[in-house]
């Protein structure tokens, strides 16, 4: 009779402890943790979002993941985030993802998925992206047409042979070394402060509606010929200071302005 009533005791604590996560934490947003774990390898508790470190959570009610950490977690194949409404920052870098999908995340504002296996990419309906970090990838196409607010964009060492940002106004940082580009039209990012754009196909960027300050280094290293940047003064710059080297031009422009 003591054992009976001992078991039941334990049963009803857990139950009670089940009941209050329900309570206390999204059902839906413990169910995707739940599959990260059982599908992709994610090493972790189920069903025990109290200790789940890699996860933060809003203050209402119930509460929500708004950020994941998911850095280096040995994590591998599709990764599902479909169902995490609140969800703002996603770190999943140095993983084995061979596919991600953040379509229904429409509040996700930073996403670094760079260094995993990923063959594509859709972002098309994260409309308030600020910062993409999609590099070291396999990824040979990418859409940021609908990004309007994506402001870096670090998409190095991937199989891109074309890359539209002419949308992508408010972009900053460009980052798109390594890949396969033989054209790359930056005439309507004014906005650009840093850019490298080395190991590509490219003969020519026009850089004469830069207006900001360029405040490190840019690299160029080509295999379609020199780049020559458009702009009367740049023009004279480049010139004076380029250094030739093996088909490596470094161009140092610290504080200057484009006109």
């Amino acid at each position: 009779m003591v054992k009976k009533v001992l078991f039941f005791g334990i049963v009803c604590f857990f139950a009670t402890i089940s009941v209050a996560n329900a309570q206390t934490y999204d059902p839906t947003n413990v169910a995707v943790i739940n599959a990260l774990i059982t599908n992709n390898g994610l090493e972790a508790t189920p069903d025990a979002p109290e200790t789940w470190d890699f996860a933060i959570w809003n203050d209402e009610t119930p509460k929500q993941i708004i950020r994941l950490n998911l850095y280096e977690r040995n994590m591998i194949g599709a990764a599902s985030f479909a169902g995490l409404n609140s969800l703002e920052f996603l770190w999943c870098t140095d993983n084995n993802l061979s596919e991600l999908d953040v379509s229904n995340n429409s509040a996700l504002e930073r996403l670094e998925c760079d260094s995993n296996t990923l063959s594509e990419l859709d972002v098309s309906n994260n409309l308030t992206l600020e910062t993409l970090y999609c590099d070291s990838n396999n990824l040979s196409e990418l859409d940021i047409s609908n990004n309007l607010t994506l402001g870096w964009l670090i998409c190095g060492s991937n199989n891109l042979s074309q890359l539209d940002v002419t949308s992508n106004t408010a972009l900053r940082w460009l980052f798109c070394e390594y890949n396969n580009l033989s054209e790359l039209d930056v005439t309507n990012n004014a906005a650009l402060s840093q850019m490298k754009c080395t190991g590509n196909k490219l003969s020519y960027v026009d850089l004469s509606n830069i207006n900001s300050v360029w405040q490190k280094t840019t690299f160029f290293k080509n295999r379609g010929g020199e780049i020559h940047p458009a702009g009367s003064f740049f023009g004279k710059f480049l010139r004076r200071f380029r250094k030739k080297s093996h088909n490596f031009f470094a161009l140092s422009i610290v504080n200057v302005k484009f006109c």
